[in-house]
């Protein structure tokens, strides 16, 4: 399954189905996944553009976050960046753009609230916000509601310092130092630290980075409403 909806140059893509991702799941039973994706690159993949091209459109999508093509990114440091997981996101937007004729206004526009036929199909179901792009272009009542449905589920957001702060309820900070991690928590968040050898921090590392531990059966990494209620950390890779 799979639903996908329009807001001004950007459109919010929701998948339900089972994941080859060991680090994600080992279940096999579907999971919700969301993505994001913005015009620019819908239209790159439409006119068959390159993985170059593709990666160009990502300002909309993925904002200031510095492992992102627009900021100036080195290749590689996004795990989304990766040859596999490039071609797999061009391949969704492709079925998307065949879905609507490869016409961008064809998409239909985002709902103020979601369906509720989306709902009953998120129900007791992992979710994964973010997959590709700005968990924060999801709307907040729409994060709410899909929530409050779910089993358990995981998110991040570079746009913690910017963003309405109610996020922090669902989402964890995307934090790359010490002082980074010192200002979300001031603002209430809880945060996912990438941390170097040097940084003196007492979070808790990362348990799916464990062979024996995914992300679904985890899911510390789920703000301040979730499971968690400590600072995670993953080393610099």
């Amino acid at each position: 399954m799979r639903v996908v909806f329009r807001t001004n140059d950007y459109i919010n893509v929701f998948t339900i189905k089972t994941s080859m991702n060991a680090k994600i799941t080992n279940s096999n039973k579907a999971i919700v996944q969301t993505f994001a994706f913005s015009r620019s690159q819908f239209e790159s993949v439409v006119n068959k553009g390159s993985f170059a091209n593709f990666l160009d459109g990502d300002a909309v999508v993925c904002g200031d976050c510095p492992y992102s093509k627009n900021s100036n990114y080195v290749l590689g440091k996004c795990y989304t960046h990766k040859y596999l997981q490039i071609r797999g996101l061009m391949s969704i937007v492709r079925a998307i753009a065949n879905d609507f004729d490869g016409v961008w206004e064809n998409i239909p526009t985002m709902p103020t609230n979601p369906p509720e036929s989306f709902l009953v199909a998120c129900y007791d179901k992992y979710i994964r916000f973010g997959t590709y792009g700005e968990t924060i272009l999801i709307p907040i009542n729409w994060m709410k509601a899909m929530v409050a449905v779910s089993k358990n589920w995981t998110g991040y957001t570079h746009q913690w310092a910017k963003c309405d702060n109610n996020y922090r309820m669902f989402l964890m900070a995307s934090v790359h130092n010490i002082f980074e991690q010192a200002i979300a928590n001031d603002k209430g968040w809880l945060t996912f630290l990438i941390y170097k050898k040097e940084d003196d921090v007492a979070n808790v590392l990362c348990p799916a980075n464990r062979e024996d531990v995914t992300c679904q059966k985890c899911s510390l990494c789920s703000g301040t409403s979730g499971k968690g209620s400590k600072n995670i950390k993953i080393k610099y890779h």
